[in-house]
């Protein structure tokens, strides 16, 4: 039975000769949803329906409580006010308070008949207790078949029992042995309402998806309902001004379905993949397994599952995927590389001819040739993506790896965060057409020359703290002795190490009086030289600072420096105090 269906045997309901009924389906399919419209259309019937989520409940007490919550709450002041004499006396033994008392089921049965008698209620009252699976353990499921015995026994109460049978684990045998009893008639809802998704999505995103509805068997409307959440979100960051036939609403919503599915229906399993264990399909299914790269080739395939209208969207689906799973994201890098979409004159995909792609080709190799440090690495990757995965497809040359790197050495420095870990400073291999190993190799050097620059701006940001004599920051310094501990190059280990001794090893003048900012300057450098020295054996970078030190002492008139001095040559020899 389909979901909208729901109102309409409700509705019937007091005519029915059913006392208690169960409404069963998966969580997700509509259920609530169109119990929730029952109800605001029995607001003009003589029917009054008293709906109940049992979702963390762990007693019967409680369930009572909110129904005669209900029942006062419902009538007009002035009538609760001549009910009070008829009904106090069946509260007279209750400790009674508005917003928290203990009734039993007698007293639900006075008061319900009172109610009808003095207002001149003709309809019937219906009693829905809704998410039956998501109680609290500690509610046993035959104290709830027990309350909706009894509630169907008082005289004008009907009882809805809905829920997720299939969820009820370990109590589902109990509930199926008194079921029969307990329920007089049940409903499957198996479908959505024909409207269901339509009314959540709207007709755009519908017509968009509408391929990979059908594809995916979507079983939970709140999954649609957080898809619709998702692409709001994203659709406030872009504008309208960011849309045009180049990159297209169809394409982000496309993209955000999928995201969202993936993530929410699916929990990230690739549950589409293959289970045929030969060693093709093995091959295969290892590419969509590996990491972000993997999973992203994964949704274009068996999710989104046909061709974009501009492939080149696809280079954004990373950037969804991260926004959704963490809710970090750089809207900077986000709107350039919808931005590097945008620049090309038509859209580019399955349907092009070759010579449209030839030609925007061509401007992708323009663009790379006229880069500037304004833009960012994300949307320069747009173009560098397209020109080769698209280039081996038509077998037109692109450019060269390296050739590429120096062109965007602008970009490549002022992309630099010193503030962040080398490792954050770095791209990803990402995107539709990111196993060409054309790709591969122009984002290895792309990251070489990424940690180059990050050392050389840390390592300047480092110098230019000692050349102020300040030292009022050891910020960068614990950074740069934190980063030499992440297996970085052997050849930026040397270039710090050279830098380090040509600049005497940027430590403070320690004669005379000095504050407690150039001690600890001075403490942390003998211990970053002595990280430096483990992480490059063959350097003698402490040994040269030994004698560098030694030769401060040579003649020193200063005690308190020579004391000073010699504190960091015990620190070099380990007999110093840890940092």
């Amino acid at each position: 039975m389909k979901a909208d269906k729901i109102p309409s045997f409700l509705s019937q309901l007091s005519d029915s000769n059913n006392q208690k009924i169960l409404i069963e389906g998966v969580w997700g399919i509509g259920k609530t949803k169109n119990i929730t419209d029952f109800i605001k259309e029995s607001d003009s019937s003589n029917d009054t329906v008293y709906y109940v989520s049992l979702f963390g409940r762990k007693d019967i007490e409680s369930i009572i409580n909110d129904l005669y919550f209900q029942i006062i709450e419902s009538l007009p002041y002035a009538k609760l006010e001549k009910l009070g004499k008829s009904i106090s006396k069946k509260l007279e033994t209750v400790n009674f308070s508005y917003y928290g008392f203990s009734l039993s089921i007698p007293l639900l049965a006075s008061l319900e008949s009172s109610l009808q008698k003095k207002l001149n209620t003709r309809g019937r009252s219906i009693v829905i207790l809704d998410d039956l699976e998501r109680k609290h353990e500690e509610l046993d499921i035959r104290e709830v078949l027990g309350l909706i015995d009894n509630l169907a026994k008082i005289d004008g109460i009907k009882v809805v029992l809905v829920g997720e049978i299939d969820k009820l684990n370990s109590e589902q045998e109990t509930f199926n042995q008194y079921k029969e009893k307990s329920i007089d008639r049940s409903y499957k809802i198996d479908k959505f309402s024909d409207d269901a998704l339509e009314s959540i999505l709207g007709n755009d995103v519908l017509r968009a998806v509408n391929f990979m509805v059908g594809d995916l068997s979507l079983m939970n409307l709140r999954t649609a309902e957080k898809i619709n959440m998702f692409i709001d979100e994203v659709m406030s960051v872009v504008g309208d001004d960011g849309f045009t036939n180049k990159f297209t609403k169809s394409d982000l919503y496309k993209m955000c379905y999928a995201v969202v599915y993936y993530i929410v229906e699916d929990k990230e399993e690739k549950k589409f993949l293959s289970k045929s264990k030969d060693s093709t399909t093995s091959l295969s299914n290892a590419t969509y397994n590996a990491g972000e790269k993997g999973t992203t080739l994964y949704l274009l395939r068996y999710i989104i599952t046909t061709s974009l209208e501009n492939e080149m969207s696809n280079t954004i689906l990373p950037i969804l995927l991260s926004w959704y799973k963490t809710g970090d994201y750089s809207k900077k890098v986000f709107l350039e590389a919808i931005q590097a979409i945008n620049v090309y004159e038509e859209p580019i995909g399955f349907y092009s001819s070759e010579e449209q792609i030839r030609k925007s080709i061509i401007t992708a190799k323009e663009i790379i040739n006229n880069i500037d440090g304004s833009k960012s690495l994300g949307s320069i990757m747009v173009h560098i993506k397209f020109g080769y995965g698209w280039g081996k497809l038509v077998k037109e040359e692109f450019m060269d790896q390296y050739e590429i790197v120096e062109k965007i050495a602008p970009a490549i420095t002022n992309s630099i965060e010193i503030d962040k870990s080398a490792y954050l400073n770095l791209i990803s291999n990402y995107g539709a057409m990111s196993s060409s190993e054309d790709i591969t190799k122009v984002i290895e050097l792309i990251n070489q020359k990424i940690k180059e620059e990050y050392f050389k701006k840390l390592l300047e940001s480092v110098t230019n703290e000692h050349y102020n004599g300040e030292y009022n920051s050891l910020k960068y310094l614990h950074i740069l002795r934190e980063q030499i501990s992440q297996r970085i190059p052997i050849e930026i280990l040397k270039v710090i190490i050279n830098s380090f001794e040509d600049k005497h090893y940027l430590l403070p003048n320690l004669k005379g009086q000095i504050n407690e900012n150039k001690w600890s300057w001075s403490r942390l450098i003998v211990y970053l030289i002595k990280d430096l020295q483990n992480e490059c054996p063959e350097a003698s970078i402490v040994n040269n600072l030994k004698v560098h030190l030694n030769s401060l002492k040579n003649g020193d008139t200063d005690k308190m420096h020579e004391h000073r001095v010699s504190i960091l040559l015990d620190t070099l020899d380990n007999k110093g105090e840890m940092l």
